[in-house]
């Protein structure tokens, strides 16, 4: 997982809300994220997963 810094006011977005974007399971997600096929930012003492929607817009350029 890639933990790149995220400039400020950048759209983040939690995997479930990735998923219904693009109309897949948060499984799936989850999966194209340990593949790393969509980079990740980690926020928060837990780590939460958080995708940028830069990124998000990149894989489906790429998936297209």
């Amino acid at each position: 997982m890639t933990q790149s810094p995220t400039p400020e006011g950048a759209t983040l977005l939690k995997p479930h809300e990735a998923a219904a974007e693009l109309r897949l399971s948060r499984a799936t997600v989850y999966r194209l994220i340990d593949a790393k096929a969509i980079p990740v930012v980690r926020v928060g003492a837990r780590g939460a997963a958080r995708i940028r929607r830069e990124d998000l817009d990149a894989y489906l350029g790429r998936a297209s």
